[in-house]
Parts: C-alpha cells; sequence; structure tokens
C-alpha cells in the first residue's frame, strides 16, 4: 500500500480574498478546513499575482485595514 495522498484544491482568487473578510459561511468554513490541515491548498502563479494585486486595491486595503 502506498502512502494516501492529501486532498488538493484550488480556490481561485474571489473565494481567497472573500475568506479574509468573513468568519462565519461557506467561505469561512474553507478557509477553517485548510487551516486546520483538512486539505492542501494548490495555487498558481498567476492566481498569487491576482490576489496580489487585487490586496492593492485602495477599497480591500481600507476595509482590511492594510498599510499601503
Amino acid at each position: 500500500m502506498g502512502k494516501k495522498q492529501p486532498i488538493r484544491a484550488v480556490l481561485d482568487t474571489n473565494l481567497f480574498i472573500s475568506g479574509l473578510f468573513s468568519s462565519y459561511g461557506l467561505v469561512a468554513k474553507f478557509q477553517q478546513l485548510w487551516l486546520s490541515g483538512a486539505f492542501e491548498l494548490v495555487v498558481s502563479e498567476e492566481i498569487l499575482e491576482e490576489i496580489g494585486e487585487t490586496l492593492q486595491k485602495v477599497y480591500i486595503q481600507k476595509q482590511l485595514r492594510l498599510k499601503p
């Protein structure tokens, strides 16, 4: 028997960013499962770039109280 492969999931930018704003609901549940190690998050270079660009938007920075 081989080693069991972890569950892998790809969350798009919308789900990833939405998880930063909500502590309840389906998106928050995905975030909790990821942080607990229930699945391995898989991202591409393009998704990482899009997340970075989204986090640079002024309205996102204001809502998350981020410094530019």
